[in-house]
């Protein structure tokens, strides 16, 4: 699960907050764990599919005079690929706590965009800056494992008239297959 938020300013328009969404997300994610410190580092790599979909109402001015209503909708979805080291702390030989902290790019940007039901005024394509995520968890027997992560603010559109922000908290439950 992801809870994700997300902002949108035109130059001279009011600054647009979406309400925060509740998203999916499914990924996989390949760890190698370093050969040394007694196996307490690792690397990883996880590629993941996620959405978000958010809806505002919004009134604006058009031609310095007349006020419009319209509908600014936001679709992002993209596979996103975090590429992180890990830390473990543990309890015993079946549980252990662990920290991680990670680089996130977008892959690929699926049929994303900013659209609005009026004229066009906020068409925006969606082309997303790379954030860092941190994140702690529990994995428990090397097959079950629940962790939380914050994502930071990345932008996710590259006008120079228009400022944006997508952040976003997941909730992660894991299984590992081998």
């Amino acid at each position: 699960m992801t809870f994700g938020s997300t902002s949108l300013q035109k130059s001279g328009d009011e600054k647009l907050n979406f309400d925060n969404k509740t998203g999916f997300r499914i990924g996989l994610e390949a760890e190698y764990i370093l050969p040394f410190n007694n196996g307490k580092w690792s690397i990883f790599i996880e590629p993941t599919y996620r959405n978000y979909t958010a809806e505002k109402e919004v009134l604006y001015v058009d031609f310095n005079t007349i006020k419009k209503h319209t509908t600014v909708t936001v679709e992002y979805n993209s596979i996103e690929l975090p590429i992180g080291g890990r830390y473990y702390m543990f309890l015993n030989k079946n549980a252990s706590f662990f920290l991680n902290a990670a680089i996130i790019v977008d892959a690929s940007v699926l049929d994303s965009k900013i659209n609005s039901s009026n004229e066009g005024s906020y068409d925006l394509d969606i082309k997303a800056d790379a954030a860092m995520a941190f994140g702690g968890g529990f994995k428990f027997k090397n097959k079950y494992s629940i962790e939380a992560r914050y994502h930071t603010a990345r932008k996710i559109t590259s006008y120079l008239n228009v400022s944006s922000s997508y952040q976003s908290f997941s909730l992660i439950a894991g299984y590992n297959f081998l």
